[in-house]
């Protein structure tokens, strides 16, 4: 027999479940209504290929009055590139290939 603490654990998780898969659903279409309404219909194209964060800062950054607001968000994405040269540059192999090796 199932107990109420049973029933009661179950009905939790699926609450939870349920909640969890709305938000993410909710967070889906709130980019995409950010994208629409800050791009036009380009912000369709841009939804589906671009990253959330770099186009919110970007739209930020094109909408900010003061010049150093743009020169924060161009040190940044340095900083950024720069982290992902070193990372690429880190796992490529180092020295000449070996032709003998099997």
């Amino acid at each position: 027999m199932v107990s109420a603490f049973e029933i009661f654990a179950a009905a939790s998780y699926m609450l939870s479940v349920v909640s969890l898969v709305l938000e993410a659903w909710l967070e889906v279409f709130t980019n995409l209504y950010f994208f629409v309404y800050c791009y036009g219909a380009v912000g369709l194209i841009v939804w589906v290929f671009g990253s959330t964060e770099i186009w919110k800062i970007q739209q930020q950054v094109l909408l900010s009055q003061g010049e150093k607001v743009a020169m924060d968000f161009k040190v940044s994405m340095q900083n950024e590139s720069n982290m992902i040269a070193v990372a690429v540059c880190s796992s490529l192999p180092t020295g000449p290939p070996s032709l003998f090796n099997s």
